[in-house]
């Protein structure tokens, strides 16, 4: 089975992003960036409708999945970005909330407690060019509670163990968890929350620094991006991709990027 490389990369949406960090200003450098990670499956966040319009037109050798999280000017996508070859059978869009089927017209989710914005998980499943299937969910948790995000995250274990249920598949959970390595909520997802199925690991805990850098570079200032898979996968190399052009960055996080093998 050839290897694959998975990666996930917070594009910094461009709603409240001005200056010289306006997505006019960035839209080339993170299509670079995308394009040199070669991945065959990239979960990115904060992908506004203008840019997600961008990236469908420029990355032609890719199939974009994922619904927005409501329908004012607020709107962001978690999708999941699918290198051409690899086939998508299906996929999904659901909300982190008490009504996980239903488009939030709100500033704010609708459960438990009211922290913004809509949060969102995109879920997709995936046909590799040697006939296996994949499971991919891809995220962007709540930037305030980290009980939130445990809620958040117990609600993501619990649908992707009802999908184990009835059809098992290798699992890939990505994304920015908006919390450290050391986090109750992240620490938790070790055993899947407690849930039938649900054995994930961190894939990504070995490398180096942080992903979050507020567009300043260097080491990084937080770890919030990760890479979870089930123990079908084994990892061969991970690593925080810090490539900047002309000394700027595409992005205020760096993209992280996971080379898998898959057992058959």
């Amino acid at each position: 089975m050839p290897n694959l490389q998975i990666a996930t990369f917070n594009l910094k949406s461009d709603l409240l992003c001005l200056g010289a960090h306006a997505w006019a200003k960035r839209r080339e450098l993170i299509l670079r960036m995308l394009r040199e990670l070669n991945a065959d499956i990239t979960g990115v966040q904060e992908l506004t409708p203008r840019m997600r319009s961008d990236l469908s037109r420029e990355l032609t050798d890719c199939t974009l999945v994922g619904r927005g999280r409501c329908r004012n000017f607020l709107n962001e996508h978690a999708d999941i970005v699918v290198r051409n070859g690899l086939r998508v059978l299906s996929e999904s869009t659901f909300w982190l909330s008490k009504k996980p089927d239903r488009v939030s017209s709100l500033i704010a989710p609708r459960y438990p407690l009211s922290w913004i914005f809509p949060r969102i998980c995109t879920t997709a499943e995936v046909t590799l060019p040697e006939g296996q299937r994949i499971r991919v969910f891809n995220t962007h948790l709540d930037v305030l509670s980290e009980g939130l995000r445990r809620w958040q995250l117990t609600f993501i274990c619990r649908r992707i163990s009802q999908y184990q249920e009835s059809d098992p598949l290798p699992t890939l959970l990505m994304g920015d968890f908006n919390a450290s390595p050391k986090a109750r909520s992240i620490q938790s997802l070790e055993n899947g929350y407690g849930f039938p199925g649900v054995r994930l690991r961190c894939i990504t805990a070995d490398t180096d620094g942080g992903t979050y850098h507020h567009f300043h570079g260097g080491e990084g200032i937080r770890r919030l991006d990760y890479i979870f898979a089930s123990e079908e996968f084994s990892l061969i190399d991970a690593q925080v991709i810090r490539s900047c052009y002309d000394g700027r960055y595409p992005s205020d996080h760096y993209p992280l990027l996971a080379l898998l093998k898959l057992s058959t």
